[in-house]
This record gives structure tokens, C-alpha cells and sequence, in this order.
């Protein structure tokens, strides 16, 4: 597989990434939000809604990102304009990786402990 093939399909993965995480994001952690705002006000400094506000700041941060990444190259799928904003790629998988991490977090404090 050529490297321009391999960056197409990567480019195509980071779409379907960024569409499937958008709709968890909506369908799910958007209702368990609204649903635990009163736990969130009710003890503000708490380990589970300082973990809980850090994951949907980090994890918005590193969704919106995404988001304009792909639809950047959705709009020009030249590999030139990739290749522009490779430098945004890299903050946005760890941002990534620290939502994730956050979001374990947020399940083992809540469901595990």
C-alpha cells in the first residue's frame, strides 16, 4: 500500500473516529451530564465532580480538534493540507489520551469504588 493510500485511510479512520465519539458524546455523556448536575454543584471540590468537569473540559477540548481536523481535510483531501496542520496532530492525541484517561477515571470512581 502506498504511503499516500495509507494517509487516505488514516485520514478516512480519524472521520469515523471523530463522527462515533461525537455521537457517544451526544447520546450518552451529554444526558449522564445533564442528568448529574446536581452532584456536580452539590460538592463542587469532590474527587468524582473534579474529575468529572476535567473529562468533559479535556475531552471537548481534544473532540472540537478532532472535529476541525477532519472536516478540514474532508474539505481538501490534498495531502498538502494535511501536512499543514501536522503539528496540531500530535497535541490532539495526547489531549485525547487524557480525556480517555480521565473518563476511566470517572468510570472507576463512579461504578468500581
Amino acid at each position: 500500500m502506498s504511503n499516500k493510500k495509507k494517509l487516505r485511510l488514516h485520514g478516512q479512520l480519524m472521520v469515523a473516529a471523530v463522527a462515533v465519539n461525537g455521537a457517544a458524546i451526544a447520546l450518552v455523556m451529554v444526558p449522564s451530564l445533564v442528568l448529574g448536575f446536581g452532584a456536580i454543584t452539590s460538592d463542587p471540590l469532590g474527587p468524582g465532580p473534579l474529575i468529572t468537569v476535567a473529562h468533559a473540559i479535556v475531552g471537548a477540548i481534544a473532540w472540537l480538534y478532532g472535529a476541525y481536523l477532519s472536516l478540514v481535510w474532508r474539505l481538501r483531501p490534498a495531502t498538502a493540507e494535511c501536512f499543514k496542520r501536522k503539528n496540531l496532530m500530535r497535541p490532539v492525541l495526547y489531549t485525547w489520551l487524557a480525556a480517555a484517561a480521565l473518563g476511566v477515571g470517572f468510570y472507576a470512581y463512579y461504578y468500581l469504588i
